[in-house]
């Protein structure tokens, strides 16, 4: 399987880290969100995109804006984002970026599978 660390911008510049799981184009591609406070790499991240992979599926296992309790501002990300200055509405140009992602990989179906306040920002997004 092959996994590659990426990064996906959105329409107001919040650069988001996450990995790249290929999969096959006739399978439904699944963007994994972490909750509140976490990341891409730990929880569901650490051993769910891996066991989707295996059975053919892509998985993009991605930060939202609201990941881990804040980030540093550094030049690839001046702006300081995290679980303590999340704007629940900004999770819009989150998944639409990622969406956008998916696409640009080919995938034609896909599926967003969050967990906790992450289920709550796709259920935000679908509204």
């Amino acid at each position: 399987m092959k996994c590659d660390l990426v990064t996906v911008r959105t329409q107001d510049g919040v650069v988001l880290h996450g990995a790249w799981y290929e999969g096959q184009l006739d399978k439904p591609a699944v963007i994994l969100l972490p909750g509140a406070a976490v990341n891409f790499y730990s929880g569901l991240g650490a051993f769910l995109p891996a066991m989707l992979a295996e059975k053919g599926f892509a998985c993009l296992s991605i930060n939202h804006r609201g990941h881990d309790l804040a980030t540093a501002p550094d030049p690839i990300n001046p702006r300081v984002i995290g679980g303590l200055y999340d704007c629940f509405e900004d999770c819009i140009h989150d998944i639409s970026a990622m969406i956008k992602f998916l696409g640009d990989k080919g995938a034609t179906r896909i599926v967003l599978a969050g967990h906790s306040q992450a289920a709550v920002k796709i259920l935000f997004y679908y509204r």
